[in-house]
């Protein structure tokens, strides 16, 4: 579903064929010889961190983890005979931690070409699209041609901010999270924010924020998937070997 001007519900992250999961968990090793039937049995927990702040994917309520993100991570302790911890924080410091070894794995990282160079990733569970929100009084801006000068929005760990950086004249303001953005979009404080539309559609919804639109138009669509530190392909095929499972069972299927 693709985002119309003027609708506040936003595209779901979409559902992936059975095809693509089959071919994307080929191709993530899930083939190696040798696993054991029991696999993770006697390993030890295992630590999944997430944006605190990227609801209805993850987000923090009353201190306590949740989202479609959370939800998946935890089913993945049954099958991987593991005890699963989730923490959500700053995106950014999220992914430094796991970069540094501080935990084992990211919840639903955007895949690119990019992250491939320092993160093995999982079978992809979900596929998001991003792009533009504007005021509706300005819209002289249509897309990412028209941004050239202008101040956009975008969180310092984001997809987005990847997708923008390289584009000349375009002014990147850093904003706290997606509500922060869309609060100083509606004051008149930046152009544009770039965001992922589902999740910026839900916080519209949800916070009743007036005189903004999304664009029509995505900047770009992505796969998300677990992401751990790059080598660790061992983790990556146990991680696929318990979604496949979840898949056949239909809990995938009930997440999204």
């Amino acid at each position: 579903m693709i985002l119309h001007r003027d609708q506040h519900l936003g595209p779901r992250s979409r559902k992936q064929p059975r095809s693509l999961w089959a071919a994307a968990l080929a191709l993530a090793g899930l083939g190696v010889l040798g696993l054991p039937a029991a696999f993770g049995a006697g390993a030890g927990p295992l630590l999944f961190l997430g944006d605190k702040d990227y609801p209805p994917v993850a987000y923090l309520e009353a201190g306590v983890a949740k989202g479609m993100d959370v939800d998946l991570a935890k089913s993945l302790g049954g099958p991987m005979n593991r005890d699963i911890r989730v923490e959500l924080m700053d995106w950014d410091l999220a992914q430094q931690r796991v970069l540094q070894g501080e935990a084992d794995g990211l919840l639903g990282l955007s895949i690119s070409d990019e992250r491939r160079k320092i993160y093995d990733f999982a079978a992809p569970t979900f596929t998001r699209e991003f792009g533009l929100v504007v005021r509706k009084v300005e819209m002289t801006i249509r897309g990412e041609d028209n941004l050239r000068g202008k101040k956009v929005g975008v969180t310092p760990g984001g997809f987005p901010r990847k997708l923008l950086e390289s584009k000349p004249g375009v002014l990147l303001i850093f904003i706290e999270n997606y509500l922060d953005g869309l609060n100083r979009l509606a004051a008149g404080q930046i152009d544009a924010m770039a965001a992922d539309l589902w999740v910026a559609a839900f916080l519209i919804e949800q916070n009743k924020v007036r005189g903004v639109t999304i664009l029509a138009k995505p900047l770009a669509t992505a796969q998300g998937a677990i992401a751990v530190r790059k080598g660790n392909s061992a983790l990556v095929a146990e991680i696929n070997r318990a979604i496949l499972g979840l898949e056949g069972s239909g809990q995938i299927a009930a997440i999204q």
